[in-house]
């Protein structure tokens, strides 16, 4: 029987491939992040995923705040890229942003999307 000798290869650590998170997408997730921090906030989200739009009144009775607290937490919201709205007559409605935002928050909730 022979013996087969293997040579030691010394190891070299291969270059990691770049995992940084570009900055524009770094701010966005993290004005997201934030912005679904707030409980009310994340409650109107929440209220939004599963719905395909919503007047500021029917959020109102939802989260149980005024309308003047309701408008601030959407224009934040909105000023972030969560949400999105429309005018018909005096109501505004609001709705999701897109259908990649709205995918991801209802994964965030457990939803089917």
């Amino acid at each position: 029987m022979t013996a087969i000798a293997y040579a030691e290869t010394p190891s070299v650590a291969a270059p990691l491939p770049g995992y940084e998170v570009p900055d524009g997408t770094r701010q966005f997730v993290l004005s997201i992040c934030k912005m679904l921090a707030d409980p009310t906030r994340l409650r109107i989200a929440y209220y939004l995923t599963n719905e395909p739009e919503l007047n500021v009144t029917q959020l109102c009775d939802r989260v149980a705040q005024s309308q003047p607290a309701v408008s601030h937490h959407l224009a934040m919201m909105r000023s972030s890229g969560i949400v999105d709205h429309r005018r018909a007559g005096r109501q505004i409605f609001y709705s999701i942003r897109g259908e990649t935002m709205r995918q991801t928050l209802a994964k965030l909730f457990g939803a089917e999307a």
